[in-house]
């Protein structure tokens, strides 16, 4: 009987000295975790959790430090609700709250943001970050249905100071900086700009007086710049807007804002700025795997080299970024997400296992060449029998201003038939009724903004038709100018002509306008008459032709022969020729 007592005499000495320790242990990391020291706090709570698996308030300060260090986020959710049975204070809804938003339970997520925001009593920096989060939520339900399918080659984790030195544009693509290595006052120094690729134009963002960011941007005229200019509404918000690229397109803006309707932090948007009007279209949220609920920002992509780069801190301290290069072409497509595994899965940004060997798809320096080029060589026809094939040709330099102005018109009225293609494709890939309505509304108001600036282009290229004859009869009327024409000479009389269509009625004018001088033949029995466009005495001048008026709009277009004008076969003309 002694020997029993003096047992159980040790065993509770010893659960008082175990006891004892615990509660030292949990007073020491209760004590950190309240000055915020989260790291050391979460060290013993581990130790001590052990022993002590059931105890509520354990589970809470430890569920609590695990997600202030981004840590095992499914362990902080297991132990996070189980507190739940006997709440130690409502903020776990809170935490609840955010940590379902980092692994996309975006619905469970807000349910929990609600709940702490019922049970809140006063407004403090919590309410109004649960809010916002909840806000964030309710709108990344709908962004997450649908995901960029993207192939990552490479991230690196870099102090915030060195993201620009793992961001290798070429020069091309324009140049991201830092203010401070541009502007000399005026701008806050770290704040990355950016230059165009012909270095006339300035993207930057500047703090208002309501110390949320805008962004600007200066021209730059002769040897001067322009007092700097906000690009207003609807990219520039009550919130932070920064981190600005614009595609070699002139037209495609990206950057970063934390204005409400995200996915939760800075989150990447894409704007297209219409020239017509002068007005950028309303920011459209790239969705995963660009966006999460952290920080993501400065999308740069250059199509020269078929990379993009972007910069994330999901997932790591705030101090650091993850740069992630991708490829960036045709195969950048938007998926339906299947399910909330599949969306962690590509959110995480994993390593592609392709090899996309040399991905350079345009060599800067070659376009540089073909750039120049391409603004030389052109097809414009003064009359029935003069072509211009280079704007070297014009004699008239009014005539040739307001050619420039048709045909960088026409480039940029492609690009916005190229945004439309995708937008329809979109509309037709899509079964979100509201999304379904935004993307007809937006190609709606394109196919308007296309047709316009058809209506313009026509317009201006007549007016340089007209310019350009009034200077050519003047330089003959002088005795200046004696004009070649391209008729037709060869001793054996074979003529080429493309085809554009049969038609009962004639086609109309404006369709006509950019493509080789218009023939007939005469009506057949049923009333149709052939037309053909152009006179070649070489069958390969011809060919040559063929796919320009295809892309005018004749997508049936070829080539036919005619000797002493009689209509022959290609075999024959080409053996006579």
């Amino acid at each position: 009987m002694k020997k029993i007592k003096q047992f159980i005499l040790l065993i509770t000495t010893m659960l008082s000295v175990v006891f004892t320790y615990s509660q030292t242990k949990q007073a020491e990391a209760l004590k950190l975790f309240n000055s915020g020291n989260y790291a050391e706090a979460a060290e013993i709570y581990a130790s001590i959790i052990l022993s002590n698996n059931r105890d509520i308030p354990l589970n809470y300060y430890y569920g609590v430090c695990l997600y202030y260090l981004k840590q095992d986020i499914d362990e902080s959710i297991r132990r996070l609700q189980f507190s739940l049975t006997r709440p130690v204070s409502t903020d776990v809804h809170y935490y609840l709250g955010k940590l379902f938003q980092q692994v996309y339970e975006m619905e469970l997520a807000a349910e929990h943001l609600e709940t702490f925001l019922d049970l809140s009593k006063t407004t403090n920096s919590k309410t109004i970050d649960a809010e916002q989060t909840m806000q964030d939520c309710l709108s990344a339900v709908r962004l997450i249905n649908k995901y960029f399918e993207i192939h990552v080659l490479n991230k690196d984790t870099v102090e915030k100071s060195r993201v620009l030195n793992q961001i290798n544009l070429s020069k091309d693509a324009g140049e991201l900086l830092l203010s401070q290595n541009f502007f000399v006052t005026g701008v806050e120094r770290d704040q990355v700009i950016f230059k165009t690729e012909r270095g006339n134009e300035v993207f930057f963002p500047k703090q208002e007086r309501n110390k949320s960011w805008n962004l600007y941007k200066i021209v730059k005229l002769l040897d001067t710049w322009s007092e700097p200019e906000p690009l207003g509404a609807p990219i520039n918000s009550d919130y932070d807007d920064l981190y600005p690229f614009l595609l070699i397109d002139g037209v495609t803006l990206y950057f970063s804002s934390n204005r409400p309707g995200g996915m939760g932090g800075f989150d990447i948007y894409q704007t297209i700025y219409d020239p017509e009007t002068g007005i950028f279209s309303e920011p459209a949220n790239l969705g995963p795997p660009f966006n999460s609920p952290d920080d993501d920002f400065l999308l740069a992509p250059d199509e020269y080299l078929g990379k993009a780069w972007f910069v994330t801190n999901r997932g790591i301290d705030k101090t650091e970024h993850i740069v992630v290069e991708i490829v960036w072409d045709e195969s950048l497509i938007k998926n339906n997400t299947e399910n909330v595994h599949q969306l962690k899965q590509i959110v995480a940004l994993p390593l592609s296992d392709k090899d996309f060997g040399q991905l350079s798809k345009k060599s800067p320096q070659n376009d540089n060449r073909n750039r120049e080029t391409s603004e030389n060589k052109i097809y414009f026809l003064i009359n029935d029998t003069l072509i211009y094939t280079s704007i070297e040709q014009f004699r008239s330099e009014d005539a040739l201003n307001v050619f420039k102005s048709g045909f960088d018109s026409e480039q940029k009225k492609n690009i916005f038939i190229s945004h439309l293609d995708k937008k329809r494709e979109t509309y037709a890939q899509s079964y979100d009724r509201n999304e379904k309505n935004k993307l007809y509304n937006e190609i709606v108001q394109l196919e308007r903004q296309t047709y316009g600036m058809e209506e313009n282009i026509a317009e201006k290229y007549v007016l340089a038709r007209k310019l350009e004859l009034e200077k050519i009869n003047h330089l003959k009327k002088t005795g200046q100018l004696t004009i070649k024409t391209d008729k037709i000479e060869n001793k054996h009389n074979i003529e080429y002509k493309i085809q554009i269509g049969v038609f009962t009625n004639e086609p109309t004018q404006l369709s006509l306008e950019n493509i080789p001088t218009v023939t007939k033949s005469e009506p057949d029995a049923d009333g149709l008459t052939k037309y053909y466009s152009g006179s070649w005495s070489k069958y390969e001048d011809a060919l040559s032709m063929v796919d320009t008026i295809r892309e005018a709009g004749f997508s049936g277009a070829f080539v036919v022969a005619f000797l002493n004008g009689e209509r022959i076969t290609l075999d024959k003309a080409k053996k006579i020729e």
